[in-house]
């Protein structure tokens, strides 16, 4: 791993106020003009705006959590760098079943905190959020609630989806990754308080260093046998990478339809019989494969190669893709949370597919990576003509001998209104 630097410069693009304090907690100063009372609720159907003007840092000896504001249109357009942190990966968490839509995503932003307390966190670390509503209705409620629990300049990277739930009754979903206060050394993991049937493990952590992500393996056959051919797919290549099961920190499930999560489970813990299951994160998908299941992991030494920042595989015998890659290893210990990023305005298909692109290049510039160093993507798509339209547009922009890890899914919604498609992603900077 690279030299950790003691000091954040600011990024060029943005004018920045940097509000800098130690991991173990200090004062934070408020974006410039938007003191905490003054900020101003927003709903999912607002419009993304062009960048603004603020980020703030978390700043220790050793490590730099740093979140950057792009956008003043609600939490979600924030990106977080991080460098020499250990990463803390949660499960999908529920709020009260039948509940109407505020108790709801209150009372799943409570079990998050609960879940990050345990685990040395809190909201002020957390990197990236990922949140699914049921309902778009839904969805602008959580939008209107999270707007309000971030202190201004330190909101997190975040990806909105709509999506039917697993759990009976159960209108919203979130996971986090986030830092911890406390350094570690090697993947530790909180066995859930109040087992749901779709987890037995509240988060992971692992120690500052690198990670592995897999991307989406799905598998055609009926359910069950689906998924335990995709994981038993994905925990071969991690063999055949030195990863062991204990290396393992999340795995997100895309289902169909969601109510079948609980037999993705069951296979999940045959997969893993005996060893520590990974939390895990799920989301309905509509597709021709009952399910695809991605994974991170943490990068063990055995499997480090050369001093380049990112490693691309592709297992033997799978045809390499100029739209991803089988599997990336990120040989760094600094990233880049990019959050789901929708077109800043309404249109065909192809049209929101280049301004997000457009806007992808943009930020990997403002934070010193580029298209040949994208980690992770995953692409959510409502329909034909947007899924078609990230398909046409990966070969314009990335190296096709190094694209990311991906996952492509159809789903309900991406959280706005005339929008089809959202990308997030994760990077590194040029040169780790």
């Amino acid at each position: 791993m690279r030299q950790l630097t003691k000091a954040i410069q600011p990024v060029g693009w943005v004018a920045l106020l940097v509000a800098v304090a130690t991991l173990a907690g200090c004062s934070r100063s408020a974006p410039p003009g938007k003191e905490a009372g003054e900020r101003k609720a927003e709903s999912s159907e607002s419009t993304p705006s062009a960048a603004s003007a603020s980020t703030s840092a978390l700043l220790s000896e050793h490590r730099i959590l740093e979140h950057i504001r792009i956008s003043e249109a609600g939490p979600a357009w924030s990106v977080t760098r991080t460098e020499g942190c250990p990463l803390v990966f949660t499960r999908q968490v529920f709020g009260p079943p039948d509940g109407d839509d505020q108790s709801q995503i209150a009372g799943a932003w409570q079990r998050l905190t609960s879940v990050l307390t345990k685990a040395h966190c809190n909201v002020d670390r957390i990197v990236r959020l990922n949140v699914v509503a049921s309902t778009e209705e839904t969805l602008a409620t959580a939008f209107q609630f999270l707007a309000k629990v971030f202190r201004p300049g330190l909101e997190p990277a975040v990806t909105y989806v709509v999506s039917p739930l697993p759990l009976k009754g159960v209108k919203i979903g979130l996971d986090a990754v986030a830092v911890p206060g406390e350094d570690v050394d090697a993947v530790n993991r909180w066995e859930a308080e109040s087992p749901d049937g779709l987890n037995r493990t509240d988060a992971a952590v692992t120690p500052a260093g690198g990670l592995v992500f897999f991307s989406g393996q799905p598998d055609k056959s009926p359910l069950p046998q689906a998924a335990a051919n995709a994981l038993r797919g994905l925990l071969e290549t991690a063999q055949a990478l030195q990863l062991s099961a204990g290396d393992i920190l999340q795995l997100r499930v895309f289902v169909q339809p969601a109510t079948e999560a609980a037999q993705v489970f069951q296979e999940i813990e045959k997969a893993f019989s005996g060893k520590a299951i990974p939390p895990v994160v799920y989301t309905e998908w509509i597709a021709s494969a009952p399910v695809e299941i991605e994974m991170v992991a943490r990068l063990s030494e055995k499997a480090v190669e050369g001093s380049a920042p990112l490693r691309f595989y592709n297992p033997p015998g799978v045809k390499p893709s100029p739209a991803f890659t089988r599997v990336v290893l990120v040989q760094t210990d600094r990233l880049v949370f990019l959050p789901g990023l929708v077109s800043r305005e309404a249109g065909p298909a192809d049209a929101q597919a280049a301004n997000i692109f457009k806007q992808l290049g943009d930020l990997l510039g403002a934070q010193g990576s580029d298209w040949r160093h994208l980690a992770k993507a995953t692409y959510f798509v409502t329909d034909k003509d947007a899924s078609s339209a990230i398909d046409a547009i990966r070969p314009k922009f990335f190296a096709p001998d190094r694209p990311p890890a991906a996952s492509k899914v159809t789903v309900h919604g991406v959280g706005w209104k005339d929008r089809s498609l959202s990308v997030d992603m994760i990077a590194v900077p040029v040169g780790g």
